[in-house]
């Protein structure tokens, strides 16, 4: 949603395996339903693939394919994109024109509603969404309608879920998300609905043209397929020096566009992917390319990167998908789950934070524990006024000394106190097996069904987040309880974590150093 952290520039805006449109067909309703779908609204004839229908327009358009690429129907719903030629790394993939892309640029310059977005107070994100559904409506007189065409109707996405479904998550932080997310989509229908002046709008009621069902689609569909961008021309997208923030930047980025980009959003993620493979932006060319992040041997299937880093959690609840073998397990847990403010000056301090961070900022622990930053957070709150001065939180400062809150931070990245740290293990040591007893299933349960060949896509990609979340909860338990007993035994503060690698940033998470192989401690039961 408009809220959600941005991704860097070119990479997805955080996929089911798409189920795109078999053929682009002239009828209007499914098959023996009376569901009808993105697709079959255009009244495009069903004479070409989505795959020629697509690869026709975005030529004709300008767009260029250096490579042969097309989509593979590997099963029902599940179409993946294939090379017909090998492919070394590097190699440029395609070449795609900006004005093809959908953009909130695109939807201001729009006939019958492009007044709306100009006019209105709509972010981006309802921009974008009233721009989709607007165009779905114009059917084949649209100018994207060969894009447009070839969406699916995102009924497997978890913004689409039914109560069976979301039974799924049961004790696992994504409900929460996903309810807020969903709450999102109607907040977002009604100010979409007041931005429109008149009663209708391209024909239609304004109501049953932005309706609850829609706007979920509209939703869905930006959340697995849009892509951020930095569209700025040359030297516009440069910012000031934002280096005093260290590890606290604010997360958006200031100049991104959130862009639909044909083609391209049909890939899949692969997490090995680097920032090699995300789409980027040419000013010089007004064109978005793409390039291999590895070689590629005839009929197999090319991948992209959506962005560094992202969980199985960030997939499902994303992209309504996970890749196997994924090995960036996390769980995100509420700020209040861990501690809470212990007075006054360290509620100031969290604020100015919160400011930088944004409001809902979630605490990340990964199988090798809590990250830096994380670490940090749970100090500040813990801490003593005492402590807090000496950390650099002056006297009288409040909420809105920002910049003064980034630098006690960096502070705070490391031990300010023995009894400070005993509390911070604590409160880990609590929250994550409060958390772990929670769901209805142990870790062993989930991974015993996710190997199971009988196990639903859907079903599978929601055990892998799952599994994702309670690897990290087990391996910090084990982690704090190892730190709790050296710092028990005497161990000095600044000698604490000296055989940890917090990595160079704060979202990096520690590693131990070389372990031995097969050296697994006992791990908790959920």
């Amino acid at each position: 949603m408009h809220h959600l952290r941005a991704h860097s520039s070119g990479c997805r805006q955080q996929v089911f395996q798409r189920p795109i449109e078999r053929l682009l067909k002239c009828d209007f309703k499914h098959r023996g339903s009376n569901k009808s779908c993105p697709g079959q609204s255009l009244g495009i004839l069903c004479v070409k693939s989505v795959n020629a229908v697509l690869e026709d327009w975005i030529q004709e358009q300008g767009g260029q394919m250096p490579t042969k690429l097309s989509l593979s129907q590997q099963s029902l719903n599940n179409f993946t994109m294939v090379c017909k030629e090998s492919l070394e790394k590097g190699r440029t993939l395609i070449r795609l024109p900006r004005k093809i892309l959908m953009t909130i640029e695109t939807a201001r310059k729009a006939q019958d509603y492009g007044h709306i977005v100009d006019s209105a107070a709509l972010s981006e994100w309802q921009a974008l969404i009233l721009h989709l559904i607007c165009e779905r409506a114009r059917g084949k007189d649209s100018f994207w309608a060969p894009f447009i065409s070839a969406l699916p109707d995102q009924a497997q996405h978890p913004l689409l879920w039914d109560e069976e479904h979301l039974k799924w998550l049961t004790g696992s932080p994504m409900s929460s998300v996903l309810h807020d997310r969903q709450s999102q989509v109607v907040e977002d229908r009604d100010a979409i609905l007041k931005a429109i002046p008149q009663d209708t709008l391209m024909g239609q009621p304004k109501e049953d043209l932005i309706s609850l069902d829609l706007v979920r689609w509209a939703a869905a569909t930006l959340l697995s397929r849009a892509f951020s961008l930095d569209l700025a021309d040359d030297m516009e997208g440069m910012e000031g020096d934002m280096s005093y923030f260290g590890s606290w930047q604010p997360t958006s980025q200031v100049n991104d566009t959130l862009a639909l980009v044909p083609w391209v959003d049909m890939m899949h993620h692969c997490s090995q992917a680097g920032p090699e493979s995300c789409l980027r932006f040419s000013f010089e060319i007004d064109a978005v390319m793409l390039s291999a992040h590895r070689a590629y041997t005839e009929g197999s299937e090319v991948f992209c990167s959506f962005g560094p880093n992202l969980s199985p959690i960030d997939l499902l609840l994303d992209y309504g998908t996970s890749d196997e073998g994924n090995p960036n397990s996390k769980v995100e847990l509420p700020t209040k789950v861990v501690a809470a403010p212990s007075s006054a000056r360290s509620r100031a301090l969290l604020e100015a934070l919160s400011r930088v961070q944004g409001e809902d900022s979630k605490l990340v622990l990964s199988p090798r524990g809590p990250d830096i930053t994380t670490v940090a957070w749970v100090r500040a709150a813990l801490a003593t006024d005492a402590e807090l001065i000496k950390a650099g939180w002056r006297y009288k400062a409040t909420a809105e000394d920002v910049e003064l809150a980034c630098r006690v931070m960096g502070t705070l990245s490391d031990p300010i106190s023995k009894q400070n740290e005993s509390k911070v293990l604590a409160a880990f040591s609590a929250a994550a097996m409060e958390q772990l007893s929670s769901y209805p299933t142990s870790l062993e349960q989930d991974e015993e069904e996710e190997r199971d060949p009988l196990t639903g896509m859907t079903r599978r990609h929601v055990l892998r987040a799952l599994i994702s979340e309670k690897r990290s909860l087990v391996g910090t338990i084990s982690v704090i309880k190892e730190w709790t007993m050296k710092l028990e035994a005497g161990l000095p503060l600044e000698e604490l974590y000296a055989d940890w690698d917090w990595g160079n940033e704060g979202d990096v998470y520690p590693t131990w150093e070389d372990e031995e192989e097969g050296d697994e401690e006992e791990r908790p039961q959920a």
